[in-house]
């Protein structure tokens, strides 16, 4: 089986879809609740419901929990011994597995997710035409929605945290969402402050202003001097950073299947 065969390969990833259909749809009405209850806290009497903090929540936390928790249902074979025995002993090569699950997990999750939030978008839209009068639905529709205040934060965070979880998955078994995410935030922390100290060192300046990548959105103002020496310095870092961590998982996940 070391050679990579489609009909083979279509039929674990139909498997794999049914055995996991049951956590996945549990996923799914915990994202549906929780964007009800965000309608909810932005809804108000006169003015509607704000649909750019809407998507603004829907895009940041909310996508990183989600994305997080379904590539732990994706990879759960990973977590216990018995669970990865099973895993080996199924009619299936090694890229036929890896393929399928980064298949899932960067594409097809992500495309449902937009999907969910376009039509949720939708009805918001259709709420705010029929209960809001026109003199506040600029913003609120999708035809009048600045969809180009709300696609960068996607494009630029999805594919490091998505990284951040698949890498984690591979390294840290059981609650491996919550151990990733604590290790970036251990990882960023440190290398600010090595970066901040650094900064200081050869500036004299040791303003909190100064603190990397901390005030990302005020990069008009006078923060991190890298915003204006590489103006697209953290968009490319975070993309580098996100191959990095799933080519180094790839080799994890060799490793651990030997």
């Amino acid at each position: 089986m070391s050679q990579f065969n489609f009909p083979r390969f279509f039929k674990f990833f139909s498997n794999e879809w049914k055995m996991n259909a049951k956590p996945i749809a549990l996923l799914w009405g915990a994202l549906i609740l929780a964007a009800g209850l965000l309608f909810l806290m932005y809804r108000a009497e006169r003015s509607g419901v704000d649909m750019v903090s809407w998507l603004i929540m829907l895009i940041s936390p909310l996508f990183g929990v989600a994305q997080g928790f379904y590539i732990s249902i994706q990879l759960g074979a990973f977590t216990s011994k018995v669970r990865k025995t099973a895993l080996l002993l199924q009619p299936v090569s090694k890229t036929e597995f890896i393929t399928a699950k980064m298949l899932s997990c960067f594409v097809l999750f992500p495309l449902c997710y937009i999907a969910f939030m376009a039509f949720g978008a939708w009805l918001i839209s259709q709420y705010n035409i029929v209960h809001v009068d026109s003199i506040f639905l600029d913003g609120r529709t999708i035809d009048t929605l600045n969809i180009h205040k709300v696609t960068p934060l996607l494009l630029m965070w999805w594919p490091c945290v998505t990284a951040v979880c698949w890498t984690g998955a591979f390294y840290f078994g059981r609650y491996a969402v919550v151990k990733a995410v604590l290790s970036a935030l251990a990882l960023y922390i440190g290398l600010a402050g090595f970066c901040y100290v650094l900064f200081g060192i050869l500036s004299g300046c040791w303003d909190s202003l100064s603190f990397p990548l901390l005030a990302y959105d005020t990069k008009d103002y006078d923060v991190w001097k890298v915003f204006y020496a590489w103006p697209d310095f953290l968009e490319t870092f975070v993309r580098l950073g996100a191959l990095g961590m799933v080519v180094m998982s790839v080799f994890k996940y060799h490793e651990k299947t030997v």
